[in-house]
C-alpha cells in the first residue's frame, strides 16, 4: 500500500490490486471525507476504483458515500479466538484420511488451483464491475506470492493420497496470528481439515495467543466453520466500492 503524496493522506493506492485488476485501486483512508478524495482523483487516469470500509454502526457515513456513487458490496466480519480456547474445542485426531504439512515449492500449482476453485465469495467476486474471472486471477496471484517470498509467514497444506486439497496462508504479528487466506476442496469439507490446519499452525508457532480472521457475511459456510472452532465476532464493517 502506497499513500498518495497529499497533505492529508486521504487515499492510499494498492499497487498489487491495481496491477491485477487492470485499474488504479485506492483505499479511502478517511471515510468521512469521500467528497474531497474523489475531487483529488478527478483528473486521475481511468479506469479507477476506490474502496472504503465503514463500521456498521456508522450509517450516516454510508449514506454520504452512496450519495457520491459508492456502492455497498458486502459486509466484512472479523472474528477472533484465543489459541487456548481453540485447542480446547479441537481434540487431536490420529485417524483422519488427510495430513497437514508445510508447503514446498512444488505445491504452488495445487494451491493456486484450490484457490481458484473455492474462493468465490470475496468482495472482488461480488462486485459486478470486476467479475469472477479477474477476481479469481487476483486471488491466485495473492497466494502464489508466498512462493516468491512476497506474502505470508507460513503456508500449510492438507493432502490425501490424491494430492493437496486444502491450504492455510498466515500472517504473524507478535502474539497475534492472522488467517490471510484459506481454501478447502468440497471433497475434504466436513472432515475437520480447517481445525487440523489451525492446530498445525499453533503447534508450529507456540508464541501465538490470539487468531484473527476476516470473512464476509455472504460466506455463511465459512462463518459456521469458524464458529464451531470457537471463533467469535469482534468487528464488522461495510465494504464499499466506487468505480470511475
Amino acid at each position: 500500500m502506497v499513500v498518495m503524496a497529499t497533505a492529508d493522506a486521504l487515499l492510499a493506492e494498492d499497487q498489487f490490486v491495481s496491477e491485477h485488476l487492470g485499474a488504479a485501486v485506492y483505499r479511502l483512508m478517511q471515510v468521512t471525507r469521500g467528497d474531497e478524495a474523489l475531487a483529488l482523483l478527478a483528473a486521475a487516469p481511468r479506469p479507477l476504483m476506490v474502496e472504503a470500509k465503514v463500521p456498521v454502526a456508522d450509517v450516516a457515513t454510508v449514506a454520504k458515500l452512496t450519495a457520491l456513487g459508492f456502492r455497498v458490496i458486502d459486509t466484512g466480519i472479523q472474528l477472533d479466538v484465543p489459541t487456548s480456547a481453540l485447542r480446547a474445542v479441537m481434540p487431536f485426531r490420529d485417524r483422519v484420511p488427510w495430513r497437514v504439512r508445510d508447503a514446498v515449492p512444488g505445491d504452488r500449482e495445487a494451491v493456486e488451483r484450490v484457490t481458484g476453485d473455492n474462493l468465490v465469495t470475496s468482495r472482488f467476486h461480488l462486485d459486478p464491475q470486476i467479475g469472477p474471472e479477474r477476481a479469481t486471477r487476483l486471488k491466485r496471484v495473492w497466494v502464489g506470492n508466498y512462493f516468491e517470498r512476497r506474502r505470508g509467514q507460513r503456508l500449510l497444506v492438507a493432502e490425501t493420497d490424491q494430492g493437496v486439497g486444502g491450504f492455510l496462508l498466515t500472517l504473524e504479528k507478535g502474539t497475534e496470528g492472522v488467517i490471510d487466506l484459506v481454501g478447502i476442496d468440497p471433497l475434504m469439507r466436513g472432515m475437520g481439515v480447517l481445525g487440523g490446519l489451525l492446530r498445525a499452525w499453533i503447534d508450529r508457532a507456540p508464541v501465538l495467543r490470539r487468531l484473527v480472521v476476516g470473512t464476509q457475511v455472504s460466506n455463511v459456510r465459512s462463518l459456521r466453520a469458524y464458529n464451531r472452532l470457537g471463533f467469535r465476532v469482534c468487528g464488522a464493517a461495510y465494504a464499499l466500492h466506487y468505480h470511475a
